[in-house]
């Protein structure tokens, strides 16, 4: 640092100074505030319970008092291990016509942050951490539908 300024090789770097009004910088942090205390507690957000709905499903209840329903093709194919996701899109089906009906059959935890689920089709090898499952919870609360295209509707 040269005077202030950050030398680069040949070139000075002058630091970016951003000015910005009271009510600007007020309105910006209150958003940024409010952000980081919705993702803190999705974040910190960990399972209360988790137990079966029968075989078609998984139920998990949050400890910020959230309510996860998963259907259990819909968390099989997003399975996050290695393999699963080494696989394009769509390539393969998971379990196709005539297949005996999938549902977990065990369901550990991994330390403190994740939980092993064994399917009925013998694959076991995911580990599904905290994060990932209140990521794919599929309530209208946490994935909000899309707009229609040619706009709201009325």
């Amino acid at each position: 640092m040269v005077n202030g300024e950050w030398q680069s090789g040949a070139t000075l770097i002058r630091p970016l100074t951003i000015h910005h009004s009271p009510l600007t910088t007020l309105l910006f942090h209150r958003r940024l505030v409010s952000f980081d205390r919705a993702m803190r507690v999705v974040l910190s957000a960990t399972p209360s319970e988790i137990r079966r709905l029968g075989r078609h499903g998984v139920e998990i209840r949050w400890s910020d008092a959230h309510r996860s329903e998963y259907n259990n093709h819909y968390l099989r194919e997003r399975c996050p291990c290695a393999l699963c996701r080494e696989h394009p899109a769509r390539a393969l089906p998971v379990v196709g016509p005539g297949s005996p009906e999938l549902y977990p059959m065990q369901i550990g935890v991994v330390g403190r942050y994740a939980i092993s689920i064994q399917w009925s089709d013998g694959h076991d090898s995911g580990i599904y951490s905290y994060r990932t499952l209140r990521g794919l919870c599929p309530c209208s609360a946490c994935q909000p539908s899309e707009p229609a295209a040619d706009g709201p509707t009325p």
